[in-house]
């Protein structure tokens, strides 16, 4: 498998795994010193997170801070890869949706540019800047 290839399934295994509850496969893509940091609209960064445990924490919490019957989907287009083959940036857009109650809502969307980096054990996220449009 190619690296572009190897770098959209690992964004697709992060959304995937979170969206089905599996926290622990969605912090998988990440390498195990892996930074993230979310902003939100004009308030700037509202978080960083070092760490793939930390990353993992988050993940959990928000996981649990779904309602009961909630079922949000985490999409992801727009991707755009450059690198050199050891390192890759690579820019997306994603959309995040909720489905409950027979009804289907937009919550947020925005661009996340991540670093990805190659090692012995193939392909994992060092680092992760979600820029969020609006709350969520």
């Amino acid at each position: 498998m190619s690296d572009h290839a190897a770098i959209h399934e690992l964004l697709a295994k992060y959304s995937s795994s979170f969206d089905t509850g599996d926290t622990k496969g969605a912090a998988s893509v990440f390498a195990k010193d892996a930074v993230m940091t979310i902003s939100i609209g004009d308030m700037g960064e509202v978080a960083k997170l070092e760490g793939r445990d930390a990353i993992h924490g988050m993940l959990k919490g928000a996981a649990k801070a779904q309602a009961k019957g909630e079922q949000r989907r985490h999409h992801v287009s727009g991707v755009r890869i450059s690198g050199d083959g050891a390192t890759y940036t690579v820019t997306s857009v994603f959309l995040v949706t909720r489905a409950m109650g027979g009804k289907m809502e937009f919550l947020t969307s925005g661009v996340q540019t991540d670093t990805v980096v190659k090692s012995g054990k193939g392909l994992a996220l060092s680092k992760r800047a979600l820029h969020a449009d609006v709350p969520f």
